[in-house]
């Protein structure tokens, strides 16, 4: 069997003593969490793919992650949660667009979904991000929080890199405007 598994994540720190880590089969975005990479083993992908569904974290949602999504930057530690950052794809007649896309995870439990923006936080709309190697990519791959600012490491149609800001505070309010309703994962 050949499975098609990408965008691998760490989170920055062990959480209650277990490393955490997303990836992606598509069309969704998985976590996985251990003791010990040790633990990563033959049977232990085995029971992974028994129990699948057990381990989705984030479905296509919203029209701009309609046909899949996955990873991008690792998580962001705040006080409201883990702030992910990562992406979405919409296929259209003109081809695949991928947007930058936020959601909160639970901080102590991040195999809980908090909140998560109902649009794009950007999509391609500079001729550096619509027209490259691959059109109409913006694929975020890493942040750096200084002070209140977020700035956003991504790939712009597969040919440069470019750099986005947005206030931290304000994503997060925004964020928890969307809070999932308690029956939603």
């Amino acid at each position: 069997m050949l499975l098609w598994d990408k965008n691998v994540i760490l989170f920055p720190r062990r959480i209650n003593g277990k490393f955490y880590f997303l990836h992606r089969i598509k069309p969704d975005i998985q976590i996985v969490f251990v003791e010990d990479l040790s633990e990563l083993t033959h049977n232990f992908w085995d029971n992974f793919f028994l129990m699948f569904s057990d381990h989705l974290l984030i479905s296509p949602k919203y029209d701009h992650e309609v046909s899949y999504l996955g990873g991008g930057c690792p998580p962001v530690e705040t006080k409201e949660g883990w702030l992910l950052i990562y992406h979405g794809v919409h296929d259209t007649v003109d081809g695949y667009v991928y947007c930058v896309c936020a959601a909160l995870l639970d901080l102590k439990d991040p195999t809980h979904e908090i909140a998560r923006l109902p649009y794009p936080l950007f999509k391609p709309e500079y001729d550096y991000e619509r027209f490259g190697l691959t059109d109409n990519i913006c694929f975020p791959s890493g942040t750096l929080v200084c002070e209140d600012t977020l700035y956003i490491y991504y790939g712009a149609a597969d040919e440069r890199v470019a750099c986005a800001s947005v206030c931290l505070s304000e994503l997060l309010k925004e964020l928890i405007t969307y809070k999932n309703l308690p029956n939603e994962k």
